[in-house]
């Protein structure tokens, strides 16, 4: 079984002798020229090399950037509180005990009521499904409903699922701490078979030592055989397929993406590495507690936990975070400054779309960064410039609307140049 997944490690193996090396490593070690090779090769050979130049350039001030900033400018209130949002989305993500659920679904369901190891792992191969299907869903539709509102959503529907599959557990075991010193104590299966010392016996109905003699039947596993029993089981498979799916919409996903959009590029790979460690320390806690908590506050009570530290992030997402969906950098860095309130002012939004005579106005100064934000369809970033001729026009006017949200087709300035062609031929 575990050299199964060896497989997707070996087929990475094989594939990575045709994987190109980063530019920015071969820039680094002052290999330029192979550094343009692979950037023809990433972006096409046709691509004019004024967007290669932009590439270049860009790669240089990046890592300049990178290179003049240091950890202590994480304390700075610009990066400051980005690095607390990040940190706090990333420990919401592991402290909503979805890893746990994850590696322990089958003993979950084994201790909700399924009668045998093997239909308990059938369950959860249906559960790790829906985590795949719904992260697939949630890769459609963050762009068009936006970070802050799955994040929203994704905890509140998370903390009903969590509350429900306490209730499926009353049903099954009952608010009863594992801890008795008679296996006699325990009067339900779930409860018993949760207690290494014991064992059920199905004919006596009753709950013994493993090493009692007088029990012939004694097993590890509960068959629900009252209708109580059948609706807690039920229920605490279907709260887990959807506490799933909720975490997979948003909460599994978006921490990553908003890590990705709030810091500035030069402290970015720094602060990056900070809320990844702080998810992985968070899951480290998570995955040494959780059965210990099973054990002192009960299945129910570790999920009602759980349902309330998420409490605590929905109030930390609907305070604290922003939606930076459709937002240059800029803009994302100007809402953690000053006064804003994420829950009382309005998602900023681009500009609207300027007639012609005023967008050739305002991009006579930018022609070589228009080009490659119209390439990147609207990942605009200013460039000085030297020239104002009419390929910087047009070609700035079409990374304007491009940025500005609107659809190529509203575009209407007229193609002057070869590279204009290019980029509405790419592009569109």
């Amino acid at each position: 079984m575990f050299a199964i997944s060896a497989f997707p490690a070996l087929v990475q193996l094989c594939c990575l002798p045709w994987l190109p090396e980063s530019p920015r490593v071969l820039i680094r070690r002052g290999q330029e020229d192979r550094a343009v090779q692979i950037l023809h090769k990433v972006y096409g050979q046709n691509v004019p090399e004024s967007v290669i130049e932009d590439e270049l350039e860009s790669v240089h001030q990046s890592m300049r950037s990178e290179n003049s900033s240091r950890y202590r400018d994480l304390l700075r209130p610009i990066n400051f509180q980005p690095l607390i949002v990040a940190c706090m989305l990333q420990l919401m993500q592991q402290f909503s005990g979805f890893n746990t659920v994850m590696y322990y679904s089958a003993t979950i369901l084994k201790m909700a009521g399924f009668p045998s190891t093997k239909s308990a792992t059938q369950f959860s191969i249906a559960i790790a499904a829906t985590n795949m299907i719904m992260t697939i869903v949630a890769i459609i539709i963050i762009d068009r409903f936006g970070r802050r509102k799955l994040l929203l959503v994704s905890f509140v529907g998370m903390i009903v699922g969590l509350i429900l599959l306490g209730i499926a557990f009353i049903f099954i075991v009952g608010l009863v701490k594992i801890t008795k010193d008679s296996c006699a104590e325990y009067v339900k299966c779930g409860a018993c078979t949760l207690d290494d010392r014991c064992g059920w016996s199905s004919g006596s109905n009753v709950c013994a030592f493993k090493t009692d003699r007088a029990f012939s039947d004694l097993t590890g596993n509960c068959e629900s055989k009252t209708t109580r029993d059948r609706a807690g089981t039920w229920l605490a498979l279907a709260s887990l397929i959807f506490y799933v799916a909720l975490y997979a919409v948003g909460l599994g996903n978006v921490p990553w993406l908003v890590q990705s959009e709030i810091f500035a590029q030069g402290i970015r790979s720094k602060a990056g590495g900070f809320a990844t460690a702080t998810n992985w320390v968070c899951n480290f806690i998570i995955s040494i507690t959780y059965l210990t908590m099973t054990l002192h506050i009960t299945a129910s009570g570790t999920f009602w936990l759980y349902a309330g530290i998420l409490l605590i992030g929905f109030a930390f997402v609907f305070l604290m975070v922003p939606e930076t969906k459709g937002l240059k950098l800029e803009d994302v860095q100007r809402l953690f400054t000053g006064n804003h309130k994420p829950y009382k002012r309005a998602v900023a939004t681009p500009k609207p779309a300027a007639d012609d005579s005023e967008v050739a106005g305002e991009n006579a100064q930018g022609e070589r960064g228009d080009v490659m934000a119209a390439y990147r369809g609207g990942d605009h970033r200013n460039a000085d410039s030297d020239s104002s001729d009419d390929q910087g026009t047009s070609a700035g006017a079409f990374g304007a609307s491009v940025s500005s949200g609107y659809q190529p087709k509203q575009f209407k300035t007229s193609v002057t140049t070869k590279a204009d062609a290019w980029i509405q031929q790419t592009v569109l």
